[in-house]
């Protein structure tokens, strides 16, 4: 079984979601999710988180356009 979802707003946000059910009907059985969900910040910059989500947790990587660096409240609340 797979998942899919998408979406863009006029404002800059968005998310792309792809997700898969490995180990179908055993007692392992999960959902592993692959994607991605953007925003524009009040400093004008684009940011974007692109993950996995899988046997190994939530494993993010965060790009941003130019202009600015990726907030440390930002980088801090993905991380734990």
């Amino acid at each position: 079984m797979y998942l899919n979802s998408r979406f863009d707003q006029s404002d800059g946000t968005g998310r792309d979601e792809y997700g898969e059910v490995r180990n179908a009907g055993s007692e392992d059985e999960f959902v592993a999710v692959k994607g991605s969900y953007s925003w524009v910040g009040p400093d004008g910059v684009k940011y974007t988180v692109n993950y996995v989500a899988d046997e190994n947790g939530f494993q993010p990587t965060i790009e941003q356009g130019p202009g600015g660096a990726v907030p440390s409240a930002v980088v801090a609340s993905l991380l734990g």
